[in-house]
């Protein structure tokens, strides 16, 4: 998408530079190529919010299983060995998968815990932080 955007943006300055009549359809598909490389991620949010909400709130159980998340249809286990490594932000503790592109993920978010210096410690115990680079 962003090469699209600048390869639009980069055509529509050679044309006003030339002082060549810029193509209108060239600026309606940067708008459009703009309008999808900005609101696509706010879209995709918003469709995932509206599908979760329909699943109901989830609770999350951590041992030394794994980590098991439930909500009113249904409920999965991942164990430690599918999730090897955490990562922790401000607000969030993700457990990531074992493969290069940790392609499955797991959030833990740190409100829904009493005592996030206890699941902290767990997940230290079981998982590692991604090794950088």
């Amino acid at each position: 998408m962003y090469v699209i955007a600048v390869g639009c943006l980069l055509t529509a300055a050679v044309q006003i530079s030339t002082e060549e009549a810029v193509d209108t359809s060239l600026i309606a598909m940067l708008v459009a190529v703009l309008f999808l490389v900005l609101g696509m991620p706010r879209l995709q949010a918003s469709q995932f919010h509206r599908l979760a909400a329909g699943k109901g709130e989830y609770s999350a159980t951590v041992d030394v299983a794994g980590v098991t998340v439930a909500n009113r249809q249904s409920s999965s286990t991942l164990t430690w060995q599918a999730a090897p490594y955490y990562v922790e932000t401000p607000g969030l503790f993700v457990l990531l998968s074992g493969d290069r592109n940790n392609s499955c993920l797991t959030v833990l978010p740190k409100r829904g815990t009493a005592d996030p210096d206890r699941l902290r410690a767990v997940l230290a115990r079981h998982a590692a932080a991604p090794a950088r680079g």
